[in-house]
């Protein structure tokens, strides 16, 4: 019996310092997702559409939604401190990302689009 006890506890030690170790990444991408949630208003300044805009609104399950005045897209996003990632319809875009304005702006880039997103 003592034994395992023993082995109970040296396995709860060794899971609780293996988990501790991802809080700090944890807590950086979830920083990140926070910020990215809620409504936002698109500018698009550079590639197709130039000028053109819409709304994009972010989830806290990982979905977003892509509107303007002709179409709606759903679809799933994730972010990173390097990256913002959207997938829609079979086609994924991966973003370098800035936020701005008290992070009220975020500004993507993918070498070919900028969009600058302002909150709504």
């Amino acid at each position: 019996m003592k034994k395992q006890l023993f082995l109970v506890g040296i396995i709860v030690i060794l899971l609780t310092v293996g988990l501790s170790g991802c809080n700090e990444n944890s807590t950086e991408n979830n920083t990140n997702k926070e910020k990215i949630l809620g409504a936002w208003l698109a500018n698009i300044t550079t590639g197709p559409n130039k000028g053109g805009g819409g709304k994009y609104t972010f989830f806290s399950n990982g979905t977003f939604l892509a509107s303007s005045t002709t179409t709606e897209v759903w679809g799933i996003f994730n972010i990173t401190d390097e990256n913002l990632t959207m997938s829609a319809e079979g086609v994924t875009f991966t973003y370098d990302y800035t936020f701005s304005d008290d992070d009220n702006k975020v500004t993507i880039i993918d070498g070919y689009w900028t969009i600058i997103l302002t909150r709504k």
